[in-house]
């Protein structure tokens, strides 16, 4: 995984860092991007920007519980078209 790390730019290791603020270590991340009918499927760090919808599902454990939660974060993409109301 710190191979992995190191490959990542943006906005993740901010937020890896709040994320062990918090009190939560990070067990795992996997880079995964959605097919068109919406099924997860694994990524290559380096491939995430040519995929349609990329994202991190990152596996987190608390430390005062030791409880394991999953999370997953989508890239949001900006438009610059505007929306046209119906007529």
């Amino acid at each position: 995984m710190q191979k992995d790390l190191k490959q990542i730019k943006g906005v993740l290791p901010p937020l890896y860092f709040f994320i062990e603020r918090a009190g939560f270590e990070l067990m795992d991340q996997k880079f995964i991007t959605l097919d068109k009918d919406g099924n997860e499927r694994k990524s290559r760090p380096k491939q995430l920007n040519w995929q349609r919808n990329p994202g991190v599902k990152l596996t987190l454990r608390q430390r005062e519980t030791k409880r394991n939660q999953n999370g997953v974060l989508f890239q949001h993409q900006h438009f610059k078209r505007r929306i046209e109301r119906p007529a």
